[in-house]
């Protein structure tokens, strides 16, 4: 049984003048949630469109085609790693190259006759992931005239601007922390923990804007992602990378809070 796995993309600042096809093996053993990996092929193929009409800033759209030799749920990780490796290759050497994870689409392509009739008419997978839109607040000017009496600093001002605006949560992480380093940072003598878990101000707002969670903890997570934020060590094994699943699960949940927690340090003058 294979699997060829469907990812739309965009290139930025570069476009692919025909289309791609590759071939490929693993040097080693890969781990991807579903047990070891040993010896897999794949093969990856780039379409191009053209003559499409792009999004704004958009040079060219397409297809990428992955492929392996795996059923459906064996080979999803894979083909997604795949994917990103590719994105992650592609945008070093020529530009911007984005794949839209919203839509993919997944065809089972048997290889005997048994397959075939397990199959039947099940060939195609499609997976959709949807975000909410919400409708955007309307401008309070009451709130504006209030905040433009407080005499906030104007570089916090624009790194929280800055931070907010940034759409990878590594640095986004980094952008609202950097704020807080500003407004309670520690010394030599005070590590960062220390100094944050002794300000008054800062343990005030916390707790009202979130009365149900504990300071200190979140005190200690957050300094520790920022570490891992901030420093990238692959011989040790720490970091976070862009790629790396586990800023989803360590970094994304902290940054509505941090962005909250900044914005009524900010204003509590």
């Amino acid at each position: 049984m294979k699997t060829e796995w469907q990812f739309r993309f965009e290139a930025i600042n570069f476009h692919f003048s025909k289309e791609h096809k590759y071939k490929g093996t693993s040097e080693q053993a890969l781990d991807f949630g579903n047990g070891l990996i040993d010896n897999f092929e794949f093969e990856a193929r780039i379409e191009p469109e053209k003559n499409q009409e792009c999004p704004p800033g958009v040079e060219q759209v397409g297809d990428l085609y992955i492929t392996v030799a795996l059923g459906l749920k064996e080979a999803k990780p894979l083909a997604y790693w795949l994917a990103q490796y590719m994105t992650q290759q592609i945008s070093f050497q020529s530009g911007q190259f984005r794949i839209n994870y919203g839509l993919v689409s997944c065809k089972r392509i048997p290889e005997t006759e048994e397959e075939a009739q397990e199959l039947g008419d099940r060939l195609y997978s499609v997976e959709v992931h949807l975000e909410e839109i919400m409708p955007s607040p309307a401008f309070n000017s009451e709130q504006f005239q209030k905040n433009v009496r407080k005499p906030i600093d104007m570089r916090l001002l624009s790194q929280f601007n800055d931070a907010a605006a940034e759409n990878n949560p590594i640095k986004k992480f980094l952008g609202f922390f950097r704020i807080l380093e500003s407004l309670f940072s520690g010394t030599r003598q005070e590590p960062l923990k220390t100094a944050f878990k002794s300000s008054d101000k800062l343990r005030r707002n916390f707790i009202e804007l979130f009365p149900n969670r504990n300071f200190e903890e979140f005190v200690n997570t957050a300094v520790d992602v920022r570490h891992r934020c901030a420093h990238l060590k692959l011989e040790k094994s720490f970091g976070y990378a862009p790629i790396d699943p586990n800023v989803d699960k360590e970094v994304r949940p902290y940054l509505l809070a941090l962005e909250e927690l900044c914005a009524s340090c900010m204003q509590d003058i």
